[in-house]
């Protein structure tokens, strides 16, 4: 094949030319027009087409090896199996182009515009594709190895099956993108938008996708071993049967994201986000979840053993038959949570918040409890043999027929707890808090209640009292064994009743704390950021609302008429939790001031008590 003559042609003639098979190379052709012309085969390597029009043109398997295309048009031009090896198409139009099988290795397409192009299975390893615009593009089965797609556009592109590994999309946009069974390992993806692009099968291991933003994304079976997703948004992402063993998730934000048997082994999750998340029979073995918040969510069957929840916020989630074997819960909120059939053997709980949780049918088992706050919480049939609960707070708690023996609950207040049916052999009571304690049929064999406080107790026989006082109980005041001691029963049910609103009102008052940061924020410079978690709260805790408001309704119609005082105040709290679950929607204009009062019910509540408490002694005074 001879060259040419090298000389301009005019750009008139070449339009629509038939140049198939010839050797071009040589030839001054930039800026020629070359519309619709027949360049099947042609040899162009190394030729400067720079601004040259090839619009239509036919370029299948063309060879344009180091040519310089830079500004050149090529829309809708036939590319298939075309060589562009390190050919330089910088800005250059190639929308609506056929690449199909093209090799484009090293090429440079920075800028460029590939919009509704096919480009199956076309060779773009190590291609520089920086901010260009790939959007609506069939990539599938192509090799992006190692490639430059730094702020390309590539929403809604099919990148099926493409191979991704250490490319670099930082900041792209891939909204809407198919990358099913794509390989992105080690790929960068900072700061990337992937809003619900569809990863499903996804290799995605040891990539960079730190602050980016995959709302909403279908990541099913996706493997992310390794992965860095610090800081990432995966607000509503599926990421079912996903492997995200040893990924770092500081700080990510994935509320009411379904996780349901996703591997999260050594993961770290430190500081995340996990509100409402679906975590059912999910491996969060040796996970690190310290300070991060999941309240609402569903760990229903999780594996948690040895897993990291220091000062962890588990309010109100679900962790029935969870494995919570060796855990840290040193400082953790797990007020009103489900644990029932859960194990938490071993288990370290020390300072950790468990007000009205439910433990029944749980095992406890040597777990680690000292100054723990189990306040109103259920524990029927729970073993806690073996466990320190020195110090701890179990008022009000329910533990019928619980296992405490050997337990140390020295220093323990159990004040109106109810321990029938329980096993306190070899317990360590020593000290401990047992004043207006249910103790029917408590097995107290060679238990230590040196100092234990005792009075106006439930089901306390006047041989075990004597018994007790031999062993160095203390008896603030002596018992009436006689029918008399049941005339305090009404006053006992009130008590209860107003300790009942008191821990669920506490509660509340922890749930406006959060939303008072998050109008604070607003108030200052994070306007969007507090909006969302304003919103994010609101829905989290709304059936929560719901049940304080029609608990306020029916409890004001329990108590007794003479604390007319106590009814109005409940008459209050109830209109202003009426007003929070009628406001659907959350916005700024809400009447913080509504519920503010709130507050201040610790002290209303500590003055009741006092009352209840005074006619008590009244009642049962020798």
């Amino acid at each position: 094949m001879q060259p040419v003559n090298d000389s301009r042609p005019d750009s008139r003639q070449n339009a629509g030319q038939t140049l198939q098979g010839q050797d071009l190379r040589g030839r001054r052709l930039s800026r020629v027009d070359l519309r619709r012309a027949d360049l099947s085969g042609a040899n162009l390597s190394g030729l400067d087409l720079r601004q040259a029009d090839l619009s239509g043109a036919d370029l299948t398997q063309a060879d344009l090896t180091d040519a310089n295309l830079q500004g050149a048009t090529l829309r809708r031009a036939e590319l298939r199996e075309a060589n562009l090896t390190r050919t330089d198409l910088q800005s250059a139009d190639l929308t609506g182009a056929d690449l199909t099988g093209a090799d484009l290795q090293s090429a440079n397409l920075q800028a460029a515009f590939l919009s509704n192009s096919l480009m199956v299975g076309v060779n773009l390893s190590h291609a520089n594709l920086q901010s260009a615009e790939i959007h609506c593009v069939k990539l599938s089965a192509a090799n992006l190895s190692s490639a430059q797609l730094q702020h390309a556009q590539l929403q809604r592109s099919n990148l099926t099956q493409t191979c991704l590994v250490a490319a670099n999309l930082s900041y792209a946009n891939l909204t809407h993108a198919y990358l099913e069974d794509t390989d992105l390992s080690q790929a960068q993806l900072t700061g990337a938008l992937l809003l619900e692009v569809r990863l499903k099968g996804a290799n995605l291991a040891s990539a960079q996708l730190d602050s980016a933003y995959l709302m909403g994304a279908n990541l099913k079976a996706a493997n992310l071993q390794g992965a860095n997703l610090q800081s990432a948004r995966l607000d509503g992402a599926y990421l079912r049967n996903a492997n995200l063993t040893q990924a770092t998730l500081i700080q990510a934000i994935l509320r009411r994201a379904q996780l349901r048997e996703a591997i999260l082994c050594h993961a770290n999750l430190q500081g995340a986000e996990l509100f409402g998340a679906d975590l059912r029979r999910a491996n969060l073995r040796s996970a690190d979840l310290s300070e991060a918040r999941l309240e609402g969510a569903n760990l229903e069957a999780a594996d948690l053993r040895y897993a990291c929840l220091q000062n962890t916020r588990l309010v109100r989630v679900n962790l029935t038959a969870a494995n919570l074997k060796g855990a840290d819960l040193r400082g953790a909120y797990l007020n009103s949570a489900e644990l029932s059939a859960a194990s938490l053997k071993s288990a370290k709980l020390d300072e950790a918040c468990l007000r009205r949780a439910n433990l029944s049918d749980a095992n406890l088992e040597n777990a680690e409890l000292h100054e723990a706050d189990l306040s109103r919480a259920l524990l029927t049939s729970t073993n806690l043999s073996g466990a320190s609960l020195s110090e701890a707070r179990l008022a009000g708690a329910y533990l019928f027929a619980v296992d405490l023996e050997g337990a140390d609950l020295s220093h323990a207040c159990l004040n109106r707890a109810y321990l029938s049916h329980a096993n306190l052999q070899n317990a360590n009571l020593s000290s401990a808090d047992l004043i207006s304690t249910d103790v029917t049929n408590v097995n107290w064999t060679h238990a230590r209640v040196q100092d234990a406080q005792f009075g106006h107790n439930w089901g306390l026989t006047e041989l075990r009292y004597h018994r007790l006082t031999q062993q160095a109980a203390q008896f603030l005041v002596k018992p009436q064994f006689s029918p008399a001691q049941q005339r305090g029963e009404s006053l006992r049910q009130s008590a209860e009743a107003q300790f009942d609103l008191e821990e669920r009102l506490l509660q509340l008052s922890g749930i406006l704390e959060e939303l008072q940061v998050g109008l604070e924020q607003v108030a200052q410079t994070s306007r969007l950021r507090g909006l969302e978690q304003l919103q994010a709260i609101y829905e989290s805790e709304y059936e929560f609302f719901v049940q304080c408001q029609s608990y306020c309704a029916s409890l004001a119609d329990t108590l007794p008429h003479d604390l007319q005082t106590f009814r109005n105040f409940i008459a209050r709290i109830h209109s202003s939790i009426l007003n929070l679950t009628q406001k659907r929607s959350w916005n700024v204009a809400f009447e913080y001031s509504d519920i503010a009062h709130v507050f201040d019910v610790s002290i209303r509540i500590r003055r009741i008590e006092t009352r209840f408490q005074g006619n008590r002694l009244e009642h049962n005074s020798p």
